[in-house]
């Protein structure tokens, strides 16, 4: 049996902590004893630990700083992890650590000095303009990307690079049996439309496009009503969510569009909504993608990153040119006024997701990966 360690540094929870969530709770604990050190309280709450063993630490999140104050303490974090890491993979006789992001990595890279072990890293983001995470992989034994477009920007070709890609358990999320508690919670009848976003509230999910869009809708659009729902994990983002509030009050639409911030019901939000929007530039994956595509919901996202790898255009949504929000408008219109096309879209969707995004699938894969390294 080989003893693996998961370490994960995030504060919230985003698509990268749940797919971790599903990988340590669905590994094969006949072959793999399972730990997973975090500082994330949240994650916490998903994880079995009843045949995982959890450790909470306590981290500071990494960021981008000038204040010479805060690079040295997050320097002294990573010194103190990574020599605290080390007494615990030798106390624990750990053949392999995982690490759940890069970021993560640049944590526990002092680790890798010391300790004769194999390192797999998870690059759920991109890093194409990221030295340093460049520099720090080629210290991985290897690596595991979220899409292939994440996979072409890791320059190094020292580790062998694999792609696995996120997935859902689609009887699960196909279970469409959910009660109507969110048009209760906002007072929506049920002949209104509802439009969502879903994501943390963060710069390059591109919030801002869902807004104009939906600006537009409501004009050709009697009953519809618009979710944005996430919020920031990170304090840098506070200012973007009181940006995008702003552009709401003055486009005149604060009593069509409402801010939901985080919520644990994800799957019975996605369920009574009609149209997914993901406006996201650049995406690395995108996995609320193929949770609404598991519940039977049309997808129209921006053709860049990796939800081209997951969006078929006119089968299972529309991809749509990056910044061209007047269309995302046009097309959330067309599908606002054809049922029919909904249901057909969302058919495929659920399709395609047994074909190609089957969560059990995607954990055999990294299996066998941990088996072979």
């Amino acid at each position: 049996m080989k003893s693996i360690l998961f370490f994960d540094c995030s504060p919230g929870i985003s698509g990268a902590e749940l797919s971790l969530a599903n990988l340590v709770n669905k590994l094969d604990k006949n072959k793999f004893r399972v730990y997973l050190v975090t500082n994330n309280k949240k994650l916490k709450a998903k994880i079995n630990t009843t045949e995982v063993e959890l450790i909470l630490i306590n981290l500071k999140w990494m960021r981008r700083t000038a204040n010479p104050f805060i690079l040295i303490f997050f320097v002294l974090q990573i010194f103190f992890i990574g020599f605290w890491l080390v007494n615990f993979v030798r106390k624990r006789n750990i053949g392999i650590i995982c690490s759940n992001t890069v970021k993560s990595f640049i944590y526990i890279y002092l680790s890798s000095f010391f300790l004769k072990i194999k390192y797999i890293v998870f690059v759920r983001d991109n890093i194409y303009q990221s030295r340093i995470s460049q520099i720090v992989l080629k210290k991985a034994n290897c690596i595991i990307s979220v899409s292939e477009f994440i996979n072409k920007q890791i320059k190094t070709d020292r580790p062998k690079k694999n792609v696995v890609y996120g997935g859902v358990d689609s009887l699960a999320w196909m279970n469409s049996d959910h009660q109507n508690t969110l048009r209760e919670e906002l007072g929506l009848t049920p002949e209104v439309n509802i439009v969502a976003q879903v994501s943390q509230i963060t710069r390059w999910k591109n919030h801002f496009d869902f807004i104009k869009a939906a600006h537009i809708i409501v004009q050709r659009v009697k009953d519809v009503h618009f979710l944005i729902v996430g919020d920031c994990i990170s304090g840098d983002e506070f200012s973007y969510k009181e940006e995008l509030i702003k552009e709401v009050k003055c486009l005149g639409l604060s009593d069509k569009i409402s801010f939901l911030g985080f919520r644990d019901d994800i799957k019975e939000v996605i369920a009574q909504i009609d149209i997914l929007i993901h406006p996201a530039i650049n995406e690395p994956f995108g996995r609320v993608l193929i949770e609404a595509m598991a519940m039977g919901k049309p997808i129209i996202t921006y053709n860049c990153g990796g939800t081209k790898e997951i969006i078929k255009n006119n089968e299972t949504g529309f991809l749509i040119s990056p910044f061209d929000y007047k269309n995302i408008a046009g097309k959330s219109i067309d599908l606002l006024n054809n049922k029919t096309l909904q249901i057909q879209f969302g058919e495929s969707g659920r399709k395609t997701i047994k074909k190609k995004f089957k969560l059990c699938n995607q954990i055999t894969k990294i299996e066998n990966i941990l088996e072979n390294v």
